[in-house]
């Protein structure tokens, strides 16, 4: 488990609930997610989620339902938020369905045109008044000046990862490997626009729910980020690759060097999520990435001599 998971059972929930609505009910520990802790519950004749956390505030989920509010994207809406003690809270909708990553890729494959359907729908939500590339702030802003500057900043090292801390804590093949993947990515930047649209930034299974016919909800928009749309795509390939994802997107929405964008890419995410499991502690993730990320490697010695 994630060491930046939040410390907080469900007697805890359970008390804090209570302080927001009369009648809770049916209360139960959902899975998945590195920071946050989530609860799911009943209310009058509501299903509700209670997510907590220790490292940010939801007000980039509360931005973000509302900015998708009027839109075919099924983002639940966040209701409410807050502070209890040193952790931040936010009570929102339950989409129906299940969540997609516990679901047989035979269950998944009728509903995979409408994940990237939907994906699109989020790029293609026109952007509020806000400034900059890479991940935003509370206010839908951004730091980086430039897509590039976010590619060889944040998107290169990782804003969740105390590098200092996580190298020296890792093996020397461990390092090799962020160090070639960041090495080849420099080579693809070339391939990379200055595309400027809302991603949602973690666009997994983990994140996604589905009834079998449809998405049913997107949520956690705490990595949301604004830039190159295939960013999201290369996020979601690269964690279920059995899934083709990125094949199915670009026949919906074909992009110009579409696969060597998406390669950088993910080089950049899987270097950035192996340094996140070494410094959060969580080995056996970085041991199914590690192959992985080889396979990338070898990828990009195919591709890259003949550009």
């Amino acid at each position: 488990m994630s060491t930046l998971k939040a410390q907080f059972d469900e007697r805890e929930a359970e008390r804090l609930l209570h302080t927001l609505y009369p009648n809770v009910r049916r209360l139960a520990a959902l899975t998945g997610g590195e920071a946050s802790r989530a609860y799911a519950f009943s209310t009058g004749n509501q299903r509700l989620v209670l997510r907590v956390n220790h490292q940010f505030s939801y007000e980039r989920d509360a931005w973000a339902s509302r900015m998708f509010g009027q839109t075919s994207v099924p983002a639940p809406q966040v209701l409410r938020t807050g502070r209890h003690g040193s952790l931040h809270w936010a009570v929102s909708e339950m989409a129906p369905g299940a969540v997609m990553s516990n679901l047989a890729l035979s269950d998944i494959e009728p509903v995979k045109a409408d994940l990237a359907q939907t994906l699109i729908a989020i790029h293609e939500t026109p952007l509020p008044d806000s400034t900059g590339f890479g991940r935003i702030d509370d206010s839908g802003n951004a730091a980086a000046a430039t897509w590039r500057d976010f590619l060889v900043g944040d998107g290169r090292y990782g804003s969740f990862v105390d590098w200092d801390k996580a190298l020296a804590r890792a093996e020397a093949p461990q390092r090799s490997l962020v160090e070639r993947a960041q090495t080849v990515a420099d080579a693809l930047l070339t391939f990379c626009p200055e595309e400027r649209v809302f991603n949602h930034g973690d666009y997994s299974l983990d994140n996604i729910r589905s009834d079998g016919h449809r998405i049913t909800g997107v949520v956690d928009w705490s990595n949301c980020l604004n830039g190159d749309p295939v960013w999201d795509v290369a996020w979601t390939d690269l964690w279920t690759p059995e899934l083709q994802f990125a094949e199915a997107y670009f026949q919906l929405k074909p992009r110009l060097d579409g696969e060597l964008r998406l390669l950088c890419y993910q080089l950049l995410i899987a270097a950035e999520s192996l340094g996140f499991y070494i410094y959060t502690e969580q080995p056996e993730k970085g041991h199914w990435l590690e192959p992985r990320l080889e396979l990338l490697l070898q990828g990009a010695t195919r591709v890259l001599p003949s550009r």
